[in-house]
């Protein structure tokens, strides 16, 4: 039995869609669920540093909150460690004249990683409300967590049968 994933309600099949009485909307297959079950997201995404170099703003919209999320812990460490060798590049062009152009560069991905920053905490903005001061290792245990029991929670009522 096909259901809505939003409301948990069986399905009316129309051509190439579904059609959900209660939500009053079309479904594509990718909202479709079977027996009430919700949609599940992946509670254990491969997320990189090099991945989140490469993707674009369009492209990053399209990621679960929860990859945003991891995404952002690597991204604002990657950020600290750029500031921190920007601090020494700089002061290494103060002393010496021939670290200048390393000191631009250096200057120069410090930049892209910030903005890198504020684009994925925009979105994480965007979808939550608000953008988390810290992201730790227990802070996403604890998220990751809620999915696993959300991901395994119906959406079935249960009416008692008057006989």
């Amino acid at each position: 039995m096909y259901t809505c994933s939003f409301c948990g309600s069986t399905l009316k099949p129309a051509f190439k869609f579904f059609y959900c009485d209660f939500c009053q909307m079309k479904l594509d297959a990718d909202s479709v669920s079977e027996k009430g079950r919700r949609i599940c997201f992946e509670t254990d995404p491969v997320v990189t540093l090099d991945m989140a170099r490469e993707l674009t703003t369009p492209e990053l919209m399209t990621k679960s909150t929860f990859e945003l999320l991891v995404m952002l812990q690597l991204i604002r460490k990657e950020t600290r460690d750029q500031f921190d060798m920007l601090r020494v590049a700089n002061k290494a062009a103060r002393l010496n004249g021939c670290f200048l152009e390393q000191s631009i560069e250096t200057g120069n991905q410090y930049e892209f990683w910030k903005r890198k920053t504020f684009v994925v905490e925009s979105l994480v903005h965007r979808r939550i409300g608000f953008i988390p001061e810290k992201i730790t290792n227990s802070f996403l245990r604890e998220i990751k967590n809620k999915m696993i029991f959300s991901n395994e929670k119906t959406m079935v009522i249960k009416k008692r049968q008057v006989s």
